[in-house]
């Protein structure tokens, strides 16, 4: 299955690290990246759906190249919804990180 999210940060010329890749599909949607501090790139993930619900299967891929730095910020209130006899609900969350990132 092909990840709802997939975001990919490597650092540019000038050491500021920049969000070279971005897919996000139902229901997840990110902002633009905040205000720049120094290095670090900041970005907000945020999901439209108003919880996880039975029987999906939702898949993150993060990927950081060597010396990128950067600052995910997530919402924690995620409500979980049950819905009668389907499927459970699966998350997944594949973190790639290079070497001094």
């Amino acid at each position: 299955m092909s990840p709802q999210l997939r975001l990919r940060f490597a650092p540019g010329a000038d050491g500021r690290t920049r969000l070279t890749q971005r897919l996000a599909a139902y229901p997840y949607a990110i902002t633009a990246p905040h205000a720049r501090t120094g290095a670090l790139a900041r970005l907000t993930l945020q999901s439209i759906s108003g919880g996880i619900h039975g029987g999906e299967t939702l898949a993150q891929h993060i990927t950081l190249a060597p010396g990128a730095r950067a600052h995910l910020l997530q919402p924690a209130a995620t409500a979980v919804r049950r819905q009668g006899d389907a499927a459970p609900a699966r998350q997944s969350i594949r973190l790639e990180i290079g070497a001094d990132a």
